[in-house]
């Protein structure tokens, strides 16, 4: 250590500096405050403590105290002073100006014991002043690079957002970076897809891990995939990409270029509403799938919901950071609140929707991303179709495909997925793929459910009738020790075009067809009505243990 002895009394200063350096540290001497100034000027380094003397000729102590410390900066340098003053307000000065001070006449002692403990303390605070640069530096070094992947991530958002001005979104992030997803893209036959998401968590972790399906996304749909192979995809990438605790609650739609139908997708997402462009509610389209990285890829479904479109019409998908949002009480903002705004009263209800939410959280803390999207349905006037490979598929061999099943196989694994990934392998099948699993799923369905297990669906017709359906469904199917299931697909030419009659018996006692068809809503949805809208010919035989139909390849819905 380099320490810095000046006084005007040489026997004292050289008393000081052979203490000093007995201690084993470097020293520097000057006679008076100009003197250790103009060294201190001259060095390349600031000593490492000062033992400065107040009455000195020229300037004194205090100034020359004052004057160091304006050198020194930011950086801790100890001064004790030296004085042989003994007025009551010497302690104060001194502190004023340094950091402590001997009386002389002083013992050796004492200055070594000051030494040492104003050493300390200067070493302690140049390793702090060391860690606080070290923290400022990879402060700025964060900050940057925070800069720079958020750049990234707008820009990538940006590109994966193809613009209309039939489409407005609110997107409210917790931090920086957004763990909700909004992907739109414009298909070959003029119609519109849309994916809004939520990942587990929120911030970097949940943002970077949705990246992969963003490009996976936009190239599937301009290739005109049907939406329920998209999700598929999807699901397959995450799950090679996603920890194990992590998900993607995801809803894919489709609008076809004449904005008379929806295809939806929806796995752990709230509902979306579909509205008549007046602020009245038509129907709730409802999740019916787990979210994305959850089943693997021969348990997953890609299984569809179809709804009727007018032109005029809205759809409203959001995150549950919409109805989880929370005010100074802590009353979270609800479905019911946002439900009860659509009262038929306005027609700009993305605007209401966003005031309303931000009026409710005025003043707390947002703890989870917010995404909002309205899209109006309008036709397409600019379309022109662009025939697809699938439309001009030839002539192809016949072929069937015929599956029983027993009680351990339908407990084992579902088995519409597979049966769906076997006909992606056959010549024209793979664009119809959502459709004929949505076909297979209801036939399927219904005979396990109403033939074999004999429940019955009015225990759906409430929210914990719905969770005791399914429970019994559960337990019912664990029981099952006789019964079977047998589904067929058989592909043919006919003069109309390919066709593939679908059908799926079971060997219960039948069930009450009809009712099922009765209880279904206006628009297509799912059920008895979806199967009529998707195949001709649809019939019940054996009391409605067979089910048949034809569904058309080359007249997609």
């Amino acid at each position: 250590m380099k320490i810095l002895v000046v006084d005007d009394s040489p026997s004292i200063r050289n008393l000081t500096v052979s203490i000093v350096d007995e201690m084993g540290h470097d020293y520097l001497e000057a006679d008076s405050g100009e003197a250790a100034l103009e060294i201190v000027n001259q060095s390349t380094d600031l000593p490492d403590l000062v033992i400065l003397d107040i009455n000195m000729p020229g300037i004194d102590g205090y100034e020359t105290a004052k004057r160091f410390k304006e050198i020194a900066g930011h950086q801790h340098v100890p001064i004790i002073f030296l004085t042989g003053v003994r007025d009551a307000d010497i302690q104060a000065k001194c502190l004023e100006y340094g950091d402590d001070y001997i009386a002389k006449p002083f013992s050796v002692e004492m200055v070594i014991l000051k030494v040492k403990a104003h050493l300390r303390v200067s070493q302690l605070s140049t390793k702090m002043q060391q860690k606080n640069i070290e923290l400022q530096r990879h402060h700025q070094m964060m900050r940057t690079e925070h800069e720079i992947v958020e750049n990234i991530f707008s820009n990538h958002f940006k590109r994966h957002i193809t613009q209309s001005e039939n489409l407005r979104y609110h997107i409210s992030p917790v931090s920086i970076f957004n763990g909700d997803i909004l992907l739109t893209a414009a298909g070959p036959a003029g119609n519109f897809y849309i994916a809004v998401g939520d990942v587990t968590g929120h911030g970097l972790p949940a943002a970077v891990a949705a990246i992969p399906i963003y490009s996976a996304f936009r190239t599937m749909a301009e290739k005109g995939l049907n939406i329920g192979t998209i999700a598929a995809e999807m699901n397959r990438s995450l799950r090679q990409l996603m920890p194990d605790n992590m998900m993607m609650a995801t809803t894919i739609m489709e609008v076809n270029a004449g904005a008379t139908q929806l295809n939806v997708w929806s796995g752990g997402m709230p509902p979306m509403i579909l509205e008549d462009g007046k602020g009245n509610i038509k129907s709730f389209i409802k999740s019916r799938h787990t979210p994305l990285a959850v089943l693997k890829e021969l348990e997953f479904s890609q299984a569809v919901d179809i709804y009727e479109l007018n032109a005029g019409d809205r759809i409203f998908m959001y995150t549950d950071g919409v109805e989880e949002s929370r005010n100074s009480a802590q009353q979270m903002y609800g479905e019911d609140r946002l439900f009860s705004l659509f009262d038929g009263q306005t027609s700009d209800m993305f605007n209401r929707i966003v005031a309303s939410l931000e009026s409710f959280t005025h003043g707390t803390e947002q703890d989870d991303d917010i995404t909002l999207v309205e899209l109006t349905c309008q036709p397409n006037a600019d379309y022109e179709r662009k025939p697809l490979d699938e439309d001009n598929i030839g002539h192809c061999i016949p072929w069937n495909l015929t599956f029983s099943l027993n009680p351990e196989d339908m407990r084992s694994a579902e088995p519409i997925p597979q049966i769906v990934r076997l006909l992606s392998n056959a010549t024209g099948v793979r664009v119809h793929e959502d459709f004929i699993s949505t076909i297979l799923s209801e036939f399927y369905g219904n005979a396990l459910e109403h033939g074999l297990l004999k429940l019955d669906s009015n225990m759906k017709n409430d929210e914990d009738g719905f969770f005791a359906y399914y429970q019994a469904r559960r337990d019912r199917l664990a029981q099952l020790e006789q019964g079977s299931i047998t589904l067929s697909l058989d592909y043919k030419n006919t003069p109309t075009g390919p066709t593939i009659a679908i059908k799926v018996s079971d060997s219960g006692d039948g069930f009450d067809y009809e009712a099922l068809e009765s209880k279904d809503d206006d628009s297509f949805g799912r059920g008895v009505n979806i199967i009529e809208h998707l195949c001709e010919d649809v019939e019940y035989s054996d009391g409605g243990s067979t089910v048949s139909a034809i569904y058309r390849l080359h007249a997609q819905p």
